[in-house]
């Protein structure tokens, strides 16, 4: 609080912020689904199909174990995220 009676302007004004980058955003079209999944090798069709139908990205996947899905309840959690500053488990509803 003494601090704030000693500035007479903002010290942080001058500072230019990054932008962040937003990335793209596509969603694959049915037909690139099923020539996807038609084209790639027979044991790699459960992972692609986890894929496809929850968003997850190829690392979450490798690195699931069986105590992370829960087929009663229908949720697969993921424990570690993408970005390693948000350490919060992630949960998946499957249909």
């Amino acid at each position: 609080m003494l601090l704030a009676l000693c500035l007479t302007k903002n010290p942080m004004k001058p500072v230019k912020f990054f932008r962040e980058d937003e990335g793209r955003l596509r969603f694959l079209e049915k037909e690139e689904i099923k020539r996807l999944y038609n084209t790639c090798p027979e044991y790699l069709k459960p992972i692609v199909a986890l894929a496809v139908c929850t968003g997850m990205r190829r690392g979450e996947i490798l690195n699931l174990k069986w105590p992370d899905v829960d087929f009663r309840r229908k949720i697969i959690t993921i424990l570690k995220t993408k970005s390693q500053r948000k350490r919060e488990n992630r949960k998946i509803v499957l249909f």
